[in-house]
Parts: structure tokens; sequence; C-alpha cells
């Protein structure tokens, strides 16, 4: 499913960010990239949605070579990718059934499927009696939930959440982690989740990658963050 290949992230100053990183993350598999700030989480990541691009290397995604990718593909690379942030990125103004039907309508989804994956989104997040909403209307276990939702509406191949819980309390941040587990179980979905949360990587203990100063130093599987 992905697949990168001796890819370094070098910026003008001459820091690399990421220094000849190789991996792979094969279908369905639920990949913790784990760190501390500054490793390299997110510019893993980002290279993956084509936020920014690699100064040398590889990356494969579902069989695309990203550096042969135009402009005006990208956005049907990120049609196949479902993103979650740590601040949710909800929009203010909306409620939730807004907010993911704006996601649908950017796409041209007939609007007689927009209710339907809707309320199929909000059945796999459990938020079904909360689509009247605001985002400020709701505690930010909701919000994330609402931000899964919102990556799940698509159907893609993949689900990359950058420190998914980062604002949340310890009990909220596994109830998020359980559902992201859940969703990969039951719907076979690759998962990538950037996380510096121990707890979490522990309660799940599957593929995990360790970055240091922006280099892979452990590539292991039914692993803990120890």
């Amino acid at each position: 499913m992905i697949d990168i290949q001796n890819v370094t992230v070098e910026y003008e100053d001459g820091i690399k960010a990421l220094d000849d990183v190789s991996l792979s993350i094969e279908k369905g598999d639920f990949a913790f990239v784990i760190g501390s700030t500054g490793s390299g989480k997110s510019t893993l990541l980002k290279l993956l949605y084509k936020e920014i691009n690699a100064t040398k290397g590889k990356i494969f995604v579902d069989g695309e070579n990203l550096a042969d990718m135009k402009k005006g593909q990208i956005p049907f690379l990120r049609r196949k990718l479902g993103i979650v942030f740590q601040d949710y990125k909800l929009l203010p103004q909306k409620n939730l059934y807004e907010n993911l039907a704006f996601v649908l309508r950017a796409v041209g989804t007939h609007p007689k499927e927009i209710r339907e994956k809707i309320f199929d989104a909000l059945d796999v997040v459990g938020l079904k009696e909360r689509i009247d909403a605001l985002p400020s209307q709701m505690s930010g276990g909701e919000q994330q939930r609402a931000a899964i939702a919102r990556a799940l509406i698509n159907s893609p191949k993949v689900l990359i959440a950058d420190e998914p819980t980062g604002n949340l309390d310890p009990d909220t941040s596994l109830e998020i982690m359980k559902l992201l587990y859940g969703i990969n179980q039951v719907l076979g979905m690759t998962m990538i989740v950037a996380t510096h949360d121990k707890a979490l990587v522990n309660l799940v203990q599957r593929h995990v990658i360790q970055l240091d100063k922006g280099r892979i130093i452990r590539d292991e599987f039914n692993a803990r963050y120890d």
C-alpha cells in the first residue's frame, strides 16, 4: 500500500527533517509512527498526502509514484486518503451534518447519496444523535470523532492520523484509539497514526515505526512503546 524508498527531506538551511528513510506499510496494516517532538513524524505523514515533497528518494502510495504526480492529480490522491488532525479542523459555523456534506459536495457526490453516506459515517463513530450540533457545542472527543467521520466519508484506502489524541484527556484518548483500531479491524482500512503517547501504542501493540532526528531507529511488528 505504501512504500518509501531512501527518502530525505532537507530544508534550505541544510537541516534534514528526514534522512534516508525507507519503510513499507501493507494493506490493512495498523502502523504507529512514534518519536519525540521534532523527530520527523509529521514530515513523514505530509509526504504521503503530498503537502510537501521529498528532496531525494521515492514514495509510492497505492502503486502511484508521488514524484511523477502532477499538481492536478493531487486531489485524486487525497481522495484515497482520510486525514485526521490534532486540532480537528471542523468548520466552526457549520453543524456536524453540514461539515460532512461539505466534503461530499466538494467531490461531486450525488445529492441523493449525501445523507446516506453521512449517516453511515456517523454510525461508525457513534455520533448520529449529534448531527445538528455545531463544533462549539461538542466536546473535544466528539469533535475528534466528527473529524474521523469526515475522514471516512469517501471510503478512503488509508486513514492517516497526526497526533489525533494530542488535545484530549487520557480516558478520551483511549476511546479514540479504540475507535481507530476498531475501524482497522472491521473495515480492513490501512491505518497510520503518529503519536507520542506510549499508553495508546501499548494498548494495540501493532506495527511500530520509531523516528529519531529524522532517521528510523526501529521498525517492528507486534511491538510496544518502551
